[in-house]
């Protein structure tokens, strides 16, 4: 969906980086999901071990979303 020039070779919106010149606990976490999708799980992890709490929240709540989305469209055609 995005270029991957434009995950990893972009300016940082971390305000936390960009004030105190070195990463919080969430820098690199959406390059980390990026390389998960793209299946380099190791490069992920070098990125951020936090991919390996946070891709499955986001899983499971993107599954959710949509078993209720289906399920209120099954209501629509009865």
């Amino acid at each position: 969906m995005f270029p991957k020039n434009m995950i990893f070779d972009g300016q940082t919106i971390c305000l936390f980086k960009n004030i105190f010149e070195f990463n919080c606990l969430g820098c690199g976490i959406t390059r980390a999901i990026f390389l998960v999708f793209e299946g380099d799980l190791f490069g992920a992890c070098r990125l951020n071990l936090g991919v390996l709490v946070v891709l499955p929240i986001l899983v499971s709540l993107w599954i959710e979303l949509i078993y209720k989305e289906v399920k209120s469209l099954r209501f629509l055609f009865l």
